[in-house]
């Protein structure tokens, strides 16, 4: 198909002539580089492989590949609009901006539209639970070939500084510290005088790998972590060998996917279910979206996914994703009530993920986003996400930028209200009508001395 700018946007540009469209995009254009809006996800999906090729060019994280962002938009996207911008140079993909516009309430009301990172936290009609306003990625980006940052971002910022009749504001979640958007974007918004709001969300510890030295890899990553550390390190190690209380394996088959992760589901439910917590699977979409890309990543053998069995029963699982010399560990859970659980087999399954990437000549082993004592005990390292918010300057009603800086007061409240109704409906579930008050009240004072 040949490839024209804004072709296949017709979608958001049905209210204007095509001329207009066509006048538009020769102002946006520089040199060689132009840009595609595209607005279907059948369209983009016949762009797949090139935008994985560039995702592997510009050392890119798993959450941006298609399998993760196609998957979310499929459980999560609702009746948003996509809005995904492509920077071509000839027929070369070198630059992908997967945005989608989330047209937000106000009691109730449309009032106001949010362009967003596709994978970022779910659209306001549609959180609820455990997942209202909380994202469900690390290490979002805009994916740009190294050698075009100026033409990408010169012809970005250009082009969403002449559509602010599609959106409100911009609001660009989950960008590390090393992202594109933190070291090339940023910058070039504040030289143009754009408001720019950047607020650290999260910190994500990492685990660097000196694999590239030469030498013995555990040896360099033993000699590089504490003595307690490494004490418990070989004495896991020597339970993999030995494989006296359980033994461990990465699955291989869709089957064994398919056997496997229920039994994962319910294992992490029902240890944050005991500790008064909905879980991240109480949102149904969420269980069929990670199984769904799970199925995808194991396909294109980006999937570790480690179950640490005892006989016949799991009692430990560590689900990690592939991209490039990283591993990305998402997901944890183990049997906290079985009598091996001070063979520590959460750790177990942890490690010989982190063993695996050893082998492989891996980078980094990145544990994501929380801070626990069990992460950083590993790791003196970590990368810190931030949010990134601006309001294009523009002439605009007055009370549409008030709306929106009351929305922002509004919804970290929301958020609190929504989740706090989800404990206790846990809390209840478990205990009972007349149990429940005394063990919520103690759960509710830990978080408060936790900051909540």
């Amino acid at each position: 198909m040949e490839i024209n700018s804004y072709k296949g946007a017709t979608g958001l540009f049905d209210q204007h002539n095509h001329n207009e469209i066509v006048d538009f995009t020769g102002k946006v254009r520089k040199g060689k580089v132009r840009i595609q809006l595209m607005d279907h996800m059948p369209e983009i999906e016949q762009y797949r492989h090139q935008w994985d090729r560039l995702i592997h060019k510009a050392n890119g994280s798993v959450f941006q590949t298609f399998a993760w962002q196609g998957s979310w938009w499929k459980k999560f996207g609702g009746k948003n609009k996509l809005f995904i911008l492509a920077f071509w140079d000839g027929d070369h993909l070198i630059g992908v901006a997967p945005f989608y516009i989330d047209r937000q309430k106000f009691f109730g009301v449309k009032l106001f539209k949010v362009l967003k990172f596709i994978g970022s936290d779910i659209p306001n009609e549609q959180g609820r639970g455990a997942f209202i306003d909380y994202s469900v990625s690390d290490f979002l980006d805009i994916i740009v070939d190294p050698g075009y940052d100026d033409e990408v971002a010169a012809l970005l910022l250009h082009f969403l500084a002449n559509s602010t009749k599609y959106f409100d504001r911009i609001c660009l979640q989950e960008t590390s510290e090393v992202s594109w958007v933190q070291r090339v974007l940023v910058p070039r918004m504040k030289q143009i005088r754009w408001e720019v709001e950047v607020q650290q969300s999260d910190v994500c510890p990492v685990l660097y790998l000196n694999t590239d030295k030469g030498g013995d890899a555990f040896e360099q990553f033993m000699q590089e972590r504490k003595r307690r550390i490494r004490t418990q390190i070989r004495q896991l190690n020597r339970i993999m060998e030995e494989q006296k209380y359980f033994k461990v394996c990465r699955i291989q088959t869709e089957d064994e996917l398919e056997y496997y992760f229920p039994q994962l589901v319910e294992l992490h439910q029902k240890r944050w279910n005991d500790l008064g917590y909905p879980g991240s699977f109480s949102e149904g979409r969420y269980t069929e979206f990670l199984l769904d890309v799970f199925r995808k990543l194991l396909r294109e053998n980006k999937l570790w996914f480690v179950v640490v069995e005892s006989e016949t029963k799991p009692i430990a699982f560590s689900t990690n994703m592939v991209q490039g010399k990283k591993v990305y560990e998402i997901m944890k859970a183990f049997d906290h009530s079985s009598s091996l659980t001070k063979y520590r087999p959460g750790n177990v399954a942890q490690f010989y993920m982190i063993s695996e990437a050893l082998k492989a000549d891996f980078n980094e082993v990145h544990l994501l986003r929380g801070n626990e004592r069990y992460k950083y005990a590993l790791t003196d390292h970590d990368l810190k996400n931030y949010i990134v918010k601006t309001n294009i300057p523009k002439t605009d009603v007055k009370l549409k930028k008030w709306t929106l800086r009351i929305s922002d007061h509004l919804k970290p409240v929301k958020f609190k209200l929504v989740r706090e109704f989800a404990v206790i409906g846990v809390h209840m579930k478990n205990l009972g009508l007349l149990r429940f008050p005394k063990h919520y009240i103690s759960n509710l004072n830990g978080r408060i001395k936790n900051h909540f």
